[in-house]
């Protein structure tokens, strides 16, 4: 049995775990997804996710910043909120925060202990295997909200949901913010298998705000709901003709007049959308929700990577998308930030539709610099990014040794007339803010 006592001990013992956000070899995945060790190991921590309210969110893009704004209008209603997102930027703890505060160190070890001897006890292992990063990340944080004793925990499905460790909850709201191809060879490939996946949070009699979807996975989400007696509001009617970060909301229950979104980008209004329909359906539940929360809390939300715009002259562009339809929205975005030259500092998984995501971002560039990350064993090579990447553009392309080489030639080129954006993979954007950072600490 390993024995928990300092910070080193919680990071060997993470260490130890398999994490699938790093690897993807299909003896992983087969040991990775089962909600039966998940049950088992929080039964012997004394089911804290049962105590709870809970909003739990899935979606291929979208979830994170929709969890983002429904726990920054809770907080603004004055409720203690539990957060837990993933992956995180700089340290595992930013997964698990208590209105906006990550968990820290001295509730971490003994907490984390607790998850030890609970794996360590009678049979478990030979029964269920040993847990995952993510698993362990999942116990730690219930455990946590729990001890906590949050008004509401805010949930973001890790990947997928009918199988991802956070589907042994009992929600009081569902959400399911948008489906597109991501993750195929964990989800499938059609729209369809996606959406029974996702739709898999979907429990009985517990409504499911449903963002704008492809008409064909809209259908099998439908269904689910259907089968589950769980009613489906489905935002689509409500997104304004012109989605803009300043708007106003007729639901069927209130009135929101100069709704502003504190996330950039046209897309965070559906987002917006949903959030506020999950809070109404907290108010309607019990939990009360002003309208004047609502409003604040959408308009403070903060939420990194997601076009964030972390400096100015030049402006510094990061964004997590690592998808073709995220890649679609970033593209959209990029008109609202005029500049005499665009850089895109660009690293992706290789596992990723890279080629269909270059695609998408290279034609509104002037010059792309393909980079790997250190984070994650799954980046990909950027001789052949830049290898696809020729196959259909004559733009200028770099190949560089690292982020922060990428970072220091595109620095050379630019001016503070210029835009550079870091996208492809929320490792690749979270290790240039990591060096951004440490450059503004240094300065």
């Amino acid at each position: 049995m390993m024995t928990i006592q300092t910070d080193q001990d919680v990071a060997d013992f993470l260490a130890s775990r398999i994490n699938l956000e790093q690897s993807r070899r299909t003896s992983h995945i087969e040991r990775g997804y089962k909600l039966e060790r998940m049950r088992a190991l929080l039964d012997r921590l004394g089911n804290p996710q049962e105590q709870l309210k809970t909003v739990h969110i899935a979606g291929t893009k979208g979830k994170g910043s929709t969890a983002a704004m429904t726990a920054s209008i809770l907080r603004a209603a004055g409720l203690t909120v539990g957060l837990f997102t993933s992956p995180h930027i700089s340290r595992f703890e930013e997964r698990i925060a208590v209105n906006g505060n990550p968990i820290p160190s001295e509730s971490v070890i003994p907490l984390m202990r607790q998850i030890a001897e609970a794996e360590d006890a009678s049979d478990f292992r030979e029964q269920f295997g040993q847990i995952t990063y993510f698993e362990v990340l999942t116990a730690l944080g219930w455990l946590y909200f729990d001890q906590c004793g949050v008004d509401v925990v805010v949930l973001e499905v890790g990947l997928g949901g009918r199988l991802d460790s956070t589907n042994i909850c009992r929600p009081t709201v569902t959400a399911i913010t948008s489906i597109s191809r991501d993750h195929t060879e964990l989800l499938g490939n059609s729209l369809e298998e996606i959406a029974a996946e996702k739709g898999g949070i979907i429990k009985p009699g517990v409504p499911c705000v449903v963002g704008p979807l492809p008409p064909n996975a809209r259908s099998v989400i439908e269904e689910i709901c259907r089968r589950n007696s769980a009613t489906s509001i489905n935002i689509s009617s409500l997104i304004p003709s012109a989605e803009e970060t300043k708007f106003d909301l007729e639901t069927p229950h209130r009135r929101y007049e100069n709704l502003t979104v504190g996330l950039h980008g046209s897309h965070q209004t559906s987002n917006a959308i949903v959030a506020v329909m999950i809070t109404e359906m907290l108010d309607q539940s019990g939990i009360p929700v002003p309208v004047d929360a609502v409003r604040e809390g959408l308009r403070s939300v903060q939420w990194p990577l997601r076009c964030e715009v972390f400096r100015e002259n030049p402006v510094v562009l990061l964004d997590a998308a690592h998808n073709w339809a995220s890649a679609g929205v970033l593209a959209g975005t990029l008109s609202r930030f005029p500049a005499d030259r665009r850089f895109l500092i660009f690293g992706s998984s290789g596992d990723k539709d890279f080629e269909g995501i270059l695609r998408q971002l290279v034609p509104h560039f002037d010059c792309i610099v393909l980079a790997p990350y250190a984070a994650n064993r799954r980046s990909c090579d950027p001789q052949l990014l830049a290898a696809h990447l020729r196959r259909f553009s004559n733009q200028p392309v770099h190949c560089a040794r690292n982020v922060q080489d990428a970072w220091s030639r595109v620095r050379t080129w630019s001016t503070d007339r210029d835009l550079i954006c870091c996208t492809g993979s929320f490792f690749v954007a979270s290790e240039l803010r990591a060096i951004l950072a440490a450059d503004s600490h240094a300065t």
